[in-house]
């Protein structure tokens, strides 16, 4: 790995920024291009579906940048939950708004297809039409083994999956799925509840097959976080995902910017890397988070902020409260 701006020690609870490595498909089985030591990486059980992005501490946890795909080698004690995909797969990541489809095909993923018809479009144009024309895109038969993890197994989606328990593996996950009928072979693979010791309930769906991906590629990783809208924290021990955490940084970040008096003070929107490093660096030392954000509005009516990069700003500031918050205890 490259680092970026690591001549010196990490500081504590600190996100480190880490040059534009990539995550590969892991979970999916994508092998490696040039890792080390010539292996590669075979699938994950029956859930196999790619991760996308990942956050991680300093230390025992890395932060990746949010848009990056590479392949990795081949960790060592993960051999129960690798299983080789011999027949042709197609597999679905169905999330809110995106739909990501990968085809594997001779042990490693052939094509990828990505498309905006997420769980509403999904819904609206019809489930299965939306599986026939990806299957039509990548001119496959009807016949052909789907996997699907993510949205389309909700409540709101093409079939309910109930729920598979923390702490939960590969194998619990895989084998908590749903057929759907219509379909020769299509399978809806379910998503993970953890309940804490004080009964709250956190749920996820395509999230923990993106952990167990990338737990894959970092076994030496105790908490992954998976950024989004609503981005995750996922602690992981023995190939098992423990517990998760879910965390409204994104939706917040757009209600503070777009519907409260900050909106007065952004004129530029424009992502600027100064102003959002100095925002993560200001969230170190602020104090609770509905107190502290009233403080970025005095700062600017003092000129310590500007409207130009302040936009950049507010989020570095959100997201380095979410870091400091959900990583504590790691160093």
């Amino acid at each position: 790995m490259v680092f970026k701006g690591c001549n010196a020690a990490p500081k504590r609870n600190l996100p480190l920024l880490v040059d534009r490595l990539q995550v590969g498909k892991t979970a999916l089985g994508k092998k490696t291009r040039s890792s080390p030591g010539g292996r590669s990486i075979p699938g994950l059980a029956e859930i196999g579906l790619g991760c996308s992005t990942a956050w991680l501490l300093p230390g025992r946890i890395r932060l990746l940048p949010p848009d990056i795909h590479s392949p990795c080698a081949k960790p060592s004690g993960f051999d129960r939950l690798r299983i080789r995909v011999l027949m042709r797969t197609l597999f679905f990541d169905w999330g809110t708004t995106n739909l990501r489809a990968y085809l594997w095909e001779r042990d490693r993923v052939t094509r990828t297809h990505t498309a905006s018809t997420g769980l509403r479009e999904g819904r609206e144009i019809g489930f299965a039409k939306v599986v026939m024309d990806v299957l039509s895109h990548f001119k496959l038969p009807k016949e052909t083994r789907i996997r699907i993890t993510g949205m389309a197994g909700s409540r709101n989606g093409w079939k309910e999956v109930p729920y598979a328990s923390t702490p939960a593996g590969a194998h619990e996950i895989g084998k908590n799925s749903v057929r759907v009928e219509s379909f020769p072979d299509l399978k809806i693979v379910s998503g993970l509840v953890h309940e804490s010791e004080g009964g709250e309930r956190d749920v996820m769906r395509g999230e923990d097959v993106q952990a167990l991906g990338l737990n894959a590629m970092f076994p030496q990783a105790e908490v992954i976080c998976l950024p989004g809208t609503h981005s995750k924290w996922v602690v992981v021990r023995d190939e098992e995902i423990q517990s998760f955490s879910t965390w409204m940084t994104g939706d917040l970040f757009r209600c503070v910017s777009e519907r409260s008096i900050f909106q007065e003070q952004i004129s530029n929107s424009a992502f600027n890397e100064a102003a959002f490093l100095k925002g993560v660096t200001a969230a170190k030392t602020a104090g609770h988070l509905l107190n502290s954000l009233f403080h970025l509005r005095a700062d600017y009516l003092f000129e310590k902020t500007c409207s130009e990069t302040f936009h950049s700003y507010l989020s570095g500031f959100l997201i380095g409260h979410e870091v400091k918050e959900a990583g504590q205890g790691y160093s």
